[in-house]
């Protein structure tokens, strides 16, 4: 059985509706909304909204998140869903350009443990929300959880706490530059 957030109507046709974290995917089905009853229409949005479950479903199993809404658009256009990286593999790729910057000598070697810190504490933080994180997941939110966590329950002075937000922004800025959000 459907939900009413699942088939939505708009402009006078019906969509597959998907929401995540506030990104919303609306996929049209050429079907107009008071035709959606119709026998063969019902199966065709049935067959739909089991595709999204499944995914949704596979994903989560996968993941241990639920499906991005990028995941979600491609499996209702038939395309071949891309793999969404970690924050984790993210920062890797980060703290691999931070090391070829001290090999060139760009930057201190005593940085590499600022930025070793931070990642040794995202992975902290992931295991105590129980949620592998991706670039999407970041926001202002994300951001007053972990200085939280890193706070109460990880203990750290201010001033670290502090180091691995400057750390953090130094990631985020790395992203940002190579256009990944």
């Amino acid at each position: 059985m459907k939900t009413d957030k699942e088939v939505v109507q708009l402009y006078g046709k019906t969509f597959i509706y998907y929401s995540n974290k506030g990104l919303v995917y609306r996929h049209p089905t050429k079907i107009l909304w008071k035709e959606r009853n119709l026998p063969e229409n019902k199966g065709i949005i049935d067959d739909l909204v089991k595709k999204v479950r499944e995914s949704i479903a596979e994903y989560r199993k996968n993941n241990g998140i639920n499906s991005p809404r990028d995941h979600v658009r491609s499996i209702l256009r038939g395309q071949e869903p891309t793999q969404t990286k970690s924050l984790g593999d993210y920062y890797n790729e980060f703290i691999d350009f931070k090391r070829r910057q001290v090999d060139k000598g760009e930057l201190r070697p005593t940085s590499m443990s600022d930025i070793s810190s931070l990642k040794s504490a995202l992975q902290g933080f992931e295991e105590i929300s129980k949620t592998k994180f991706h670039l999407a997941d970041i926001n202002e939110g994300f951001v007053d959880r972990f200085r939280e966590y890193l706070l109460t329950i990880k203990k750290v002075s201010s001033n670290t706490a502090q180091k691995r937000i400057n750390s953090w922004k130094a990631f985020l800025k790395y992203c940002e530059d190579r256009k990944y959000f």
